[in-house]
């Protein structure tokens, strides 16, 4: 009789030991799914519409940021969403390699609109006559050193030009400068994400390296020397040029499209130019 309440008793703890692995399983079975991270946005002071509503993605995963809809701020125009440091376009995408619960707030960015379209095709310009530029980052599907040639030539030839201004490019710089494919039409944009008054105080470079090389086949002309122009367009944004459609200057201004490339700043651009930088 001892003997088989002793038994027993071993029979009880093995159950209990095997029930309490089936727990323990159980519980690093549910550590190794998938954890959620959240994208809020923030109107940052918008005066009408609506803010986007959050957005939840199972990580690892991708997200496309949501456009600003009906979003507005009387006397600015959206420059894009501010993660941290990095202005982000509507409709880019942010993706996590590894799992993560993390939640962040996108803000909105307002550039003003009080300085666009005046006299001489100026807007926003940068704070001091030497901008420096990140060292380009180019997306790897396409040829480096291609890309790099041609946005360097652009870089070169404000340098050269009788402008009173310096690039400097550097690895430390604070304002990037991107090559890659987009969804988008446009094949350039300059995203201001710090702006005081009409001074210029920060920004990103983004080229489209998808509507780039469909410009330069439909109009007969090289990548090397469609890249050099868009970018040359560009850093006119970041000097205070705005795009100038209507202008009767022609082929003296970068900032008219043309069919035509311009991959050196003509004399009405430097001019405008000097009129900020003296």
């Amino acid at each position: 009789m001892k003997k088989q309440k002793i038994l027993q008793r071993v029979s009880v703890i093995l159950l209990a030991v095997l029930a309490l692995g089936v727990v323990s399983v159980s519980f690093g079975g549910a550590s190794c799914g998938g954890e959620t991270a959240t994208i809020n946005y923030s109107g940052n002071g918008h005066t009408s519409g609506t803010v986007p509503t959050s957005q939840n993605v199972t990580t690892p995963g991708s997200i496309t940021l949501k456009q600003p809809g009906t979003l507005a701020r009387t006397g600015f125009r959206f420059g894009g969403w501010r993660d941290s440091n990095t202005i982000r376009a509507a409709g880019s995408t942010i993706t996590w390699d590894t799992a993560t619960s993390e939640t962040r707030t996108l803000n909105a960015t307002w550039v003003s609109a009080s300085q666009r379209d005046t006299a001489r095709h100026i807007t926003e310009w940068y704070s001091t006559a030497r901008i420096p530029l990140k060292t380009f980052e180019i997306a790897t599907s396409l040829d480096d050193a291609t890309w790099r040639y041609g946005m360097q030539q652009s870089v070169n030839n404000w340098n050269n030009s009788s402008a009173n201004i310096t690039f400097a490019v550097s690895a430390t710089a604070p304002h990037q400068v991107r090559a890659k494919p987009s969804i988008y039409a446009w094949v350039g944009a300059v995203f201001p994400y710090d702006v005081s008054g009409a001074e210029l105080k920060s920004f990103d470079i983004e080229l489209n390296s998808r509507t780039i090389a469909n410009e330069a086949i439909a109009n007969g002309n090289s990548l090397g020397s469609t890249i050099t122009y868009v970018f040359l367009h560009e850093l006119g944004h970041v000097l205070g040029l705005c795009d100038d459609p209507t202008t009767t200057q022609g082929q003296n201004t970068i900032m008219k499209w043309l069919t035509k490339l311009i991959t050196v700043p003509p004399t009405y651009d430097i001019s405008s130019v000097n009129a900020l930088y003296r």
